[in-house]
């Protein structure tokens, strides 16, 4: 019987996630939540010949996620419980991405500019004085990384606990731009 769909992605991911945990346990490593779930984003695998839309980030890489654990443990204790706010300001409007059309044929030429601005929020749940504290000096030094070459952003930012934005430039003329649907990334 073949079973497909988050019947039975949900429960394959929840061993992947046990796998991990319980290697930390084992070895020794310090890991958080979020430590985690870096890991598993930032080592996932993409499948050839499945759209990007259909896929997300990618088939969990357990042995990739568990090297990038190993790697990164020394992060597990800084880590402050947050999630990222990402929004895309083109001409004053405001979207969760960026939907760029190309149409080769409209004689338009040269780039395309979006500011990306990134606000970190934090849980309202821990109110002591110490992760208040921890959140006032969170500061991430980010390595910003397009997927693309039709995509430019800057190298590196500093991100601290009020947010930042930076500029991304989407290059319409590039030769790999064809029209049609593309989708890129910037990790950082």
């Amino acid at each position: 019987q073949l079973m497909n769909g988050t019947s039975m992605s949900s429960p394959n991911a929840s061993g992947c996630i046990a796998l991990l945990i319980s290697a930390c346990k084992a070895e020794g490593v310090p890991y958080s939540v979020n430590l985690i779930k870096r890991a598993v984003l930032h080592t996932a695998v993409r499948v050839d010949g499945v759209s990007i839309l259909k896929q997300g980030w990618g088939m969990i890489h357990v042995c990739a996620a568990w090297e990038y654990l190993k790697k990164h443990s020394s992060a597990a204790n800084d880590d402050v419980d947050c999630h990222f706010r990402i929004r895309v300001m083109n001409n004053g409007v405001v979207n969760r991405g960026i939907y760029h059309t190309v149409d080769p044929n409209d004689g338009q030429n040269g780039t395309d500019k979006y500011n990306v601005q990134i606000h970190p929020t934090f849980p309202s749940h821990d109110t002591t004085p110490e992760m208040q504290t921890r959140r006032i000096e969170a500061e991430w030094h980010v390595n910003l990384v397009a997927s693309h070459d039709w995509m430019v952003c800057p190298e590196h930012m500093v991100l601290l606990h009020g947010g930042k934005s930076f500029a991304l430039r989407i290059v319409s003329n590039h030769v790999d731009l064809v029209a049609g649907v593309h989708v890129g990334h910037v990790r950082g």
